[in-house]
């Protein structure tokens, strides 16, 4: 599988963990909605690409805890439990390792 289809799919799968914590009635818009880090050497890893989600909605969303299950992805940001009031955005960084 090519390192843009795997980061496709960790995005996939990081949206998936991230909205299992969210009520149905909340609206969560995460940005962008894919991620394809290119190219890169063996032994290397990627720059960082911030990905932001944001509530939309009226009601408070908290979300539970975030994980990284694959070792070929470095996760930066919020690990434990977090709360994201209404119109309030999170960034998080995502890079891959070759």
């Amino acid at each position: 599988m090519s390192r843009a289809a795997q980061s496709r799919r960790w995005l996939g799968c990081a949206v998936v963990a991230f909205l299992a914590a969210v009520p149905a009635r909340a609206d969560v818009v995460v940005t962008p909605s894919s991620v394809a880090f290119g190219s890169q050497a063996v032994g290397t890893v990627s720059a960082p690409v911030s990905v932001t989600l944001t509530n939309t909605g009226s009601r408070r969303v908290r979300f539970t805890s975030v994980t990284v299950t694959s070792s070929a992805f470095i996760y930066s940001g919020p690990t434990g439990a977090f709360n994201l009031d209404p119109q309030q955005t999170v960034s998080v960084a995502v890079a891959s390792k070759a």
